[in-house]
């Protein structure tokens, strides 16, 4: 599917309301695959992509019945993963020999990974914004990660990525709930 470029840059604050959300690709993040196996999520989740001359954005609605329970604290960068996350990974040659994970808590707290061609797992840490927000329908997070941070083809024409997206869920148990069946 095509991601809008958009012409404007977005205040990352965890608010999903600037104009270009409106305009984004919406993909919908709802097979559950932990510890079930691929059946509908017990909770809703949109990843929003776009991207303008100089970033890639993208944000997630996390929606939660319950949002007194998401899960989320202050803390250093890549010390959120007993939080409640989401991640989008980004395979920026299409060639599945390796890609970036960039994650966010409710609160806006990073996480990121490079692996194979492109870095040394979680010793990478790339330079982006995050910010999140927690709401009474759940928590939205927005990205803004530079294309200066990413490697990837010069290609004259469109560039062809490959993108995955999970929610990490803690309830009962911790659900995992991505955009693909597994």
């Amino acid at each position: 599917e095509r991601v809008p470029r958009i012409p404007n840059v977005i205040k990352v604050d965890g608010v999903l309301d600037e104009e270009v959300w409106e305009r984004a690709l919406v993909m919908g993040v709802n097979n559950e695959v932990r510890p079930g196996y691929n059946i509908p999520a017990p909770v809703e989740t949109d990843m929003l992509l776009a991207y303008s001359e100089t970033h890639f954005y993208v944000a997630f609605r996390a929606m939660d019945p319950d949002p007194s329970k998401i899960y989320a604290h202050l803390c250093d960068h890549d010390e959120m993963w007993d939080d409640e996350w989401v991640v989008i990974g980004i395979d920026t040659y299409n060639d599945q020999r390796g890609g970036y994970e960039f994650a966010v808590n409710p609160l806006g707290i990073q996480g990121d990974t490079a692996s194979g061609i492109h870095g040394e797992g979680n010793a990478w840490d790339g330079i982006w914004d995050s910010a999140g927000q927690i709401f009474d329908w759940g928590y939205s997070v927005e990205m803004a990660i530079p294309f200066s941070t990413l490697r990837f083809q010069h290609v004259t024409g469109d560039q062809v990525w490959g993108v995955d997206a999970v929610r990490s869920y803690p309830r009962d148990v911790r659900y995992h709930i991505s955009l693909y069946p597994r």
